[in-house]
């Protein structure tokens, strides 16, 4: 691995081994050059050594308690002196990080706004604050780009902070519905104790709040346009994307990965760079759901399904939660065992 340049980092374990691997496949179709570091936190030995082809991966020992995307800032473990960009492992790159890593190379930490204003005063305590908490931008946990060497402190503290608040965050699921995520000071984990590093231990100066609709949030996702499917080009609001985000605890690689909602471009680009013959990470169509495969039969697939998904949600709302539960696991199961099989 070099010792100059930039270097690229995700969090993988065994569940997001394919976004794993689209996440690199993307990055060398879209030019982005430089050394890729992975750090594992679960990955099976025969995934690891797959990623290896491309990639170093580096294993990550969690504390109990903590979950995996807190693992995000123990690069600095690992790389003491180049610029990195820590990216999500459901992320697929569309455009050239190129001027994000020049302000990186700038000494700045740069990262996309969000489009919710997220603060919380009770960070300062939650937290263990050591400086005045200001009200800023909120930014992605997706994407940031910086300087170990001038913010290796950084990524030390936010390790740090989620060590601290690993009981606290326990003691609710990963994902919460969107009612009680607005009003819970821990519940977007690994970014809510960023930003709150972002708007206090950090300068404001030393923040580049890049331009939301350039790495377009979840509810935009109808928006996305693929402009360029051998280039993996994406424009959103008439403007080229630098990358796809896949929110939300299922992705579409996963066992129920069709249902209930979709990002059209995500799932056009998904067999584009996990199949093709011009990616360094090739997979064989047998290693991702037949519904991912991107022949005309896995795509009809996929929006059958999906459209099942969709219109049994609804027809159930009425339904109270733990029945409507019970009857929604039974069809995904069924639906997944034959998609799977290419049978649906």
């Amino acid at each position: 691995m070099s010792a100059t340049g930039c270097v690229y980092t995700s969090v993988v374990d065994d569940q997001y081994f394919l976004g794993g691997v689209a996440l690199v496949n993307s990055l060398r179709l879209t030019g982005n050059a430089g050394d890729i570091l992975l750090l594992d936190v679960g990955l099976t030995p025969a995934q690891r050594a797959f990623l290896e082809r491309e990639c170093e991966v580096r294993r990550v020992d969690l504390d109990r308690g903590l979950l995996a995307v807190f693992s995000k800032p123990c690069i600095h473990r690992f790389e003491k002196t180049r610029t990195v960009v820590i990216l999500d492992s459901d992320v697929i790159v569309t455009g050239s990080f190129r001027p994000m890593i020049e302000h990186a190379e700038d000494g700045k930490i740069c990262g996309f706004n969000e489009p919710r204003n997220r603060w919380f005063s009770e960070w300062t305590d939650l937290f263990g604050l050591r400086a005045p908490l200001r009200r800023e931008d909120y930014v992605s946990a997706s994407f940031l780009a910086l300087s170990t060497a001038r913010w290796g402190h950084f990524l030390e503290r936010w390790e740090e902070l989620g060590v601290t608040i690993r009981e606290e965050r326990s003691k609710r699921p990963l994902m919460l519905h969107l009612q009680d995520a607005v009003m819970d000071p821990t519940a977007f984990s690994e970014q809510d104790t960023m930003n709150a590093l972002l708007m206090s231990e950090v300068s404001t100066s030393a923040v580049v709040h890049l331009d939301p609709e350039l790495a377009p949030a979840w509810p935009d996702r109808d928006g996305v346009r693929v402009a360029d499917l051998d280039a993996v080009r994406c424009t959103f609001a008439g403007r080229e994307s630098s990358y796809l985000h896949w929110t939300g605890p299922v992705k579409p690689w996963m066992r129920w990965g069709w249902s209930p909602v979709s990002y059209d471009a995500f799932i056009r680009l998904l067999p584009r760079v996990l199949l093709a013959e011009d990616v360094p990470l090739r997979l064989s169509p047998s290693d991702v759901p037949f519904w991912l495969r991107g022949t005309m039969r896995s795509r009809a697939t996929y929006r059958a399904l999906n459209t099942i998904s969709s219109t049994t949600y609804k027809a159930l709302g009425v339904l109270p939660a733990e029945t409507r539960g019970r009857i929604t696991h039974t069809v995904r199961t069924q639906f997944s065992r034959k998609a799977r099989n290419g049978a649906a």
